[in-house]
């Protein structure tokens, strides 16, 4: 049932890091001094996918490995930024392994994201948002499977399936 609060807390997150990333690129091509400095400024636990990570408190999502991987890569992201801005800010050169290595996380913890947001629009799917029951699109591959069996062995089956008009929790 969390799944689509998730989603729903989760997407204006992903923008805002987005735009954060876009912002170091143009931060470090320009080499501005006080872009960086906003930019190394504590986002603050509100919009921001850290704060995202701080606050969500589903253990489904907390326990997937994306999620955790993801943390942690978010972290690097950070700490990596936060160095080239501190070269820009210092007036020194960015060294290519540096950037490469910033380069190297951004595209990490991107793909973690992508997989855990996957992950989420399939519980989505698979999970009714209201009772936490399994969805016709989750149930039909295991009637189809439950069906081959029963054909094979030559046994008896039965399905009952209840539809309750006007249903509240």
């Amino acid at each position: 049932p969390d799944a689509e609060r998730i989603v729903n807390r989760l997407a204006p997150s992903l923008h805002a890091h987005r735009l954060w990333i876009q912002q170091v690129h143009s931060a470090l091509v320009c080499r501005s001094v006080e872009s960086c400095r906003e930019l190394n400024r504590d986002p603050g636990p509100h919009g921001d996918l850290g704060g995202w990570f701080l606050e969500e408190s589903n253990e489904f999502i907390r326990r997937r490995p994306e999620y955790q991987e993801a943390m942690h890569q978010y972290a690097e992201v950070r700490t990596r930024a936060r160095a080239l801005c501190g070269a820009v800010e210092a007036g020194r050169a960015i060294a290519r392994p540096e950037y490469e290595a910033f380069a190297e996380a951004t595209s990490r913890l991107d793909k973690n994201l992508e997989a855990l947001v996957k992950e989420l629009w399939d519980l989505l799917r698979n999970t009714d948002p209201l009772t936490g029951i399994a969805t016709r699109h989750a149930l039909l591959p295991r009637l189809q499977e439950e069906h081959q069996r029963v054909q094979r062995s030559g046994g008896a089956t039965s399905l009952c399936m209840v539809d309750l008009d006007h249903f509240k929790v």
